[in-house]
């Protein structure tokens, strides 16, 4: 393929690259790390390679968020008509979603029918396409002030925990807070990766 072919960012991939390396580290420290070790940010009886292994990862899931909004926006300006690539940014957001919930979260327990189901990055990087899609149409300076403040600002809201009513609570529990949502019998969702900051970075 030639350069004038080639529809790639190579800085783009080369940095989600080493951020995948970075999160096969811990994900593999996950598996490994053997009874014990609860959290390895809790100081006491940590070592300090252990501890650093498991800060460094804090920056994967902001990196892969703010690199899937960049690639929405790169693909704003290469000239297809918005329809298409609004329509395929939405679309992006539900197949992740749909994978958060079955081949990863099979990846991650093993099994299909696993009580507890977890809402994670790639589910919180797909709502953020969704709604980033839904919004293409807002202007651009609105989309980057409703940016900075998810991003500036949702630490602000971190008093308020409504538990009522229930959509009230699930609501904010998918937005904000990391809360168990039960759904039926013993199944249950569990949004570890609250989605308001994510919305914020890929927007940005």
């Amino acid at each position: 393929m030639t350069d004038d072919t080639r529809k790639r960012a190579d800085a783009i991939d080369v940095l989600r690259g080493l951020v995948i390396v970075i999160m096969v580290l811990d994900h593999a420290r996950e598996y490994a790390r053997g009874p014990g070790v609860a959290d390895p940010m809790v100081l006491e009886g940590i070592s300090p390679l252990l501890f650093w292994m498991r800060w460094v990862t804090h920056f994967c899931a902001p990196v892969f968020t703010l690199l899937a909004g960049m690639s929405v926006g790169l693909q704003a300006r290469s000239g297809a008509p918005m329809p298409a690539w609004q329509w395929t940014t939405i679309t992006r957001g539900l197949v992740l979603i749909a994978l958060e919930f079955t081949v990863i979260q099979f990846a991650w327990t093993f099994s299909f029918v696993w009580p507890l189901r977890y809402a994670q990055v790639i589910w919180g990087i797909g709502v953020s396409l969704i709604v980033l899609g839904l919004l293409q149409r807002v202007p651009t300076q609105a989309r980057v002030v409703v940016g900075l403040l998810c991003v500036a600002g949702h630490n602000a809201l971190d008093a308020w925990h409504p538990t009522a009513p229930p959509w009230l609570h699930w609501s904010w529990a998918i937005l904000h807070d990391r809360q168990v949502m039960p759904l039926w019998g013993d199944a249950a969702v569990r949004t570890s990766y609250p989605v308001l900051p994510m919305i914020g970075l890929v927007l940005l």
